[in-house]
């Protein structure tokens, strides 16, 4: 099984979704995420928090809590959904490439090493100008609700490969994560 990493959202659940025979209505943001995560030729079994923990029952829920480090280590791989695309989210995946290969440029060349790839020297290092407007899309990709919900650290932590989707892009959370620390 995988997990899936998300934010319940702002709205109300509205959305029906149906497991057997039983009706769930979900949040829009887990509506969309089930939706982008579908396999065309195959089914996918993932562990969703408000599908798989009856959300009406608080000692099932405080019990399954003591039991999320377990079930996403377990599981063969999270997907963490971040949304729709949005403010020009998919050119995210582009942007991170070059920020990593601007990396590995700055530690193999002498003289842009002493530079440090400083704002004022950005365009020999390969990235976008300190004005690019590339820097605005990183900050509000950046800003979205999943990097500010607590138990993405444990989920993050705990997971064995960990993809970070958004919108119709898939990308390594180790690919995204390590272009950020950089």
């Amino acid at each position: 099984y995988e997990c899936l990493s998300y934010t319940w959202g702002q709205s109300a659940p509205s959305r029906v979704l149906w497991l057997d025979d039983n009706m769930i209505t979900i949040s829009d943001n887990l509506h969309s995420a089930l939706f982008s995560l579908q396999l065309e030729d195959q089914p996918r079994l993932l562990w969703v928090d408000f599908v798989c923990i009856n959300q009406m029952d608080l000692q099932e829920r405080n019990s399954q809590v003591q039991l999320m480090y377990d079930i996403f280590s377990t599981a063969k791989k999270v997907v963490a959904y971040l949304g729709h695309e949005a403010d020009g989210s998919e050119r995210i995946p582009e942007l991170l490439a070059r920020i990593c290969a601007a990396h590995e440029l700055t530690l193999n060349d002498a003289n842009l090493k002493k530079m440090h790839c400083m704002p004022w020297a950005l365009s020999p290092c390969g990235l976008p100008t300190s004005e690019d407007a590339s820097w605005e899309v990183l900050r509000k990709f950046l800003s979205r609700p999943w990097f500010f919900r607590v138990w993405i650290l444990q989920e993050a932590l705990a997971a064995r490969k960990m993809d970070i989707m958004c919108g119709t892009w898939l990308a390594s959370a180790d690919f995204i994560f390590s272009a950020l620390v950089i």
